[in-house]
């Protein structure tokens, strides 16, 4: 799913990794 979202938009992985290290602060 990461490599077709990857060839689709690249920016999409980048937001959603900022939303997961964000949680990730929040849980921590």
């Amino acid at each position: 799913m990461r490599l077709k979202y990857k060839n689709h938009q690249p920016g999409l992985i980048l937001t959603t990794k900022r939303q997961i290290f964000a949680m990730l602060n929040v849980l921590y």
